[in-house]
């Protein structure tokens, strides 16, 4: 089963279990929000509403810190670049999905039907059963068109969701560095 993307949602969440178990952060810009943390999601979407603009919100050793420094929101934004430079492509190829998978769970469905209906009735009369063999025929035909096409945009979307982890792998590391340059430097607000 494939993950949906994380940023194609009005609120976007991250929430992976971090090297340093002692850092949780939130990132929020505009209607993204990157948060990753331990803790449940409510109390983090909770707390993302606690501050309006661009800003991070990081825990770290036990105490909580804001981040507003324009210079320090500046390098965040680039250590996210790539990641949010994927976005429109990754939602591109969900959009060629989509539709491609539902026309072949229909398909599916209504052959898994006849296919039961065909196995489970042996009262069935010659004729009907023909024109059940016939229908199931004519579907199996139109899912093997739907299926070459499918299997293309599922394997692109699934090469941009690899992507995609990839890039935050990179970011989120960038950003820790990031943040962690900010506290040592004074460039935050402690808010615990």
């Amino acid at each position: 089963m494939r993950k949906l993307p994380f940023l194609l949602a009005l609120l976007t969440f991250t929430l992976t279990a971090s090297a340093s178990e002692q850092f949780s952060y939130i990132y929020k810009r505009g209607n993204d929000t990157h948060i990753r943390s331990n803790a449940d999601i409510e109390s983090m979407v909770a707390l993302s509403k606690r501050w309006s603009g661009e800003y991070v919100w990081v825990q770290r050793g036990g105490r909580a810190y804001l981040i507003r420094d324009a210079a320090v929101l500046a390098e965040v934004r680039a250590a996210f670049a790539d990641l949010h430079a994927l976005e429109p492509a990754l939602r591109a190829a969900q959009e060629r999905l989509h539709p491609l998978e539902q026309k072949r769970d229909r398909l599916e469905e209504r052959m898994d039907r006849i296919s039961d209906r065909l196995g489970d009735d042996d009262r069935l009369d010659r004729a009907t059963r023909a024109g059940l063999e016939k229908q199931l025929r004519q579907l199996e035909l139109e899912f093997a068109a739907v299926e070459r096409p499918y299997a293309s945009a599922e394997r692109e979307s699934e090469r941009l969701d690899r992507e995609s982890e990839r890039l935050e792998e990179i970011a989120e590391k960038r950003f820790e560095k990031v943040v962690i340059r900010a506290i040592e430097r004074g460039r935050v607000e402690r808010v615990d």
